[in-house]
């Protein structure tokens, strides 16, 4: 029987031994010819529905194999701009359809865009040439406003400028030890020194972008080396008091030659290795600091006695050398 085709008889059963009610259903009264549906052909059998007929004939499910188009691993940077062209034609992978392989690559390209990224990130941070994120490298992902205000100076730094100001403190040409904005001041004199100091030297110590003259990294090394100076003259001013004040470490007032052995050693970072002959003789060519040291007890007794005074020793200091340098020259000779 060609398929798709079968005889009008009652899907249950054949004609002539189906008794049911349905079989008999079919016959006309006092007729035994069987009665067609509106469907059947003049030969008694009718067309199959489409969809019987797609049952028929369609395979088992188990015969039926699903094609599966091979999938196309990412080669490009998902980083990178690309145009929507470009994004039409690859189009994204179901990663069920992916591979192992095809998954770890996808995952390696997505990594090294994240390490790129990262990369041109620390390249903005920090003072210097920019630096691979490889190896012992270690970039901060603070602003670069929390890393100078969080930046804490090495003990090494404060001891070199306590060097450097002690130092200074034994020119007997310095104009000014309180006031900054004189060229030959204490102050001027010290960030020479720390300007002078290699590139290494300030990228270890000092907070990132120094070397790019950042205002907001200046601004903290000058608030810092400000703060060491003013240690130091307090510690000077001590020394200027010896004798007079009651927790010092004399029961009088030394004379001038032995104060000036006291403030060559107290300026010499505390050197007891030298003797005192070994330092009259470093001291005798130095009249003008000596002339220096006897000064600046003077005024640092004045202003010690001085009840109302409205003024520090060093811009009592400041003031009177300024004074005496408008003075003609036959006036300090003399």
């Amino acid at each position: 029987m060609p398929p798709g085709l079968f005889l009008a008889q009652s899907p249950f059963g054949d004609e002539d031994d189906d008794d049911s009610p349905r079989g008999r259903a079919g016959l006309h009264h006092g007729s035994g010819r069987p009665t067609g549906t509106p469907t059947a052909r003049p030969n008694g059998s009718r067309r199959r529905s489409p969809s019987a007929q797609d049952e028929s004939t369609e395979a088992p499910a188990s015969q039926r194999q699903r094609r599966v188009e091979p999938a196309r691993t990412r080669t490009h940077d998902p980083f990178e701009e690309s145009s929507e062209s470009e994004n039409e034609e690859q189009d994204a992978t179901p990663p069920i359809e992916m591979s192992r392989t095809e998954q770890n690559a996808a995952l390696i390209v997505c990594l090294a865009g994240v390490m790129k990224r990262l990369d041109e990130m620390a390249r903005g941070i920090g003072a210097g040439p920019a630096r691979s994120l490889t190896g012992n490298t270690q970039v901060s992902l603070m602003s670069h406003e929390d890393q100078v205000k969080t930046h804490v100076y090495t003990a090494p730094f404060k001891m070199f400028l306590r060097h450097v100001a002690r130092q200074a403190m034994l020119d007997e040409n310095i104009e000014a030890y309180g006031a900054d904005h004189w060229d030959n001041s204490l102050y001027r004199a010290v960030m020479l020194q720390l300007n002078m100091k290699p590139g290494p030297f300030k990228q270890k110590h000092l907070p990132p972008r120094y070397l790019s003259d950042n205002p907001l990294v200046t601004a903290s090394v000058v608030a810092h080396v400000k703060t060491h100076l003013k240690h130091v003259r307090h510690k000077a001013r001590n020394v200027l008091l010896t004798g007079i004040i009651k927790n010092s470490s004399r029961d009088y007032i030394p004379p001038i030659t032995k104060l000036s052995r006291l403030l060559w050693r107290h300026f010499m970072d505390r050197n007891k290795t030298e003797s005192e002959d070994d330092i009259d003789k470093k001291l005798a060519p130095l009249p003008l600091l000596c002339t220096r040291f006897v000064f600046m007890r003077m005024e640092t007794l004045h202003h010690y006695i001085d009840p109302l005074h409205s003024l520090s020793q060093w811009d009592r200091m400041d003031a009177r050398l300024l004074e005496l340098r408008r003075r003609p020259v036959q006036f300090t000779q003399q």
